[in-house]
């Protein structure tokens, strides 16, 4: 399961879930209203272990948190460098592209 993708559709990636596990993707009405206010909310909170996300933009938060030394390292390491280009992700080589939003995360 990929954050992004989670992030981006909870409900599919969810029922995806369910039918692995149950053999059924069914969601109940509660899992479903648990789902929708705790992915499509403004945080209810400053605390990091908030479970009421804006999913939409969580899986990319970190584009305007990491710092360009943290970048360097994680995209010269070549163990990292592998592991983001199996999960799809772009190396993005400077601060500058990461903030920039018109580049994509995924390739």
């Amino acid at each position: 399961i990929q954050l992004e993708n989670l992030s981006l559709a909870p409900k599919e990636v969810a029922e995806s879930i369910f039918k692995f596990i149950f053999g059924n993707q069914s969601l109940s009405t509660k899992t479903q209203k648990f789902l929708h206010s705790h992915m499509n909310a403004e945080s209810h909170g400053e605390h990091n272990l908030e479970t009421y996300k804006h999913s939409h933009e969580e899986f990319e938060a970190w584009r305007w948190k990491i710092s360009e030394k943290t970048l360097n390292e994680v995209e010269s390491n070549p163990s990292c460098s592998e592991a983001i280009g199996r999960m799809g992700h772009r190396i993005f080589n400077s601060l500058d592209n990461v903030r920039n939003r018109s580049i994509p995360l995924q390739m």
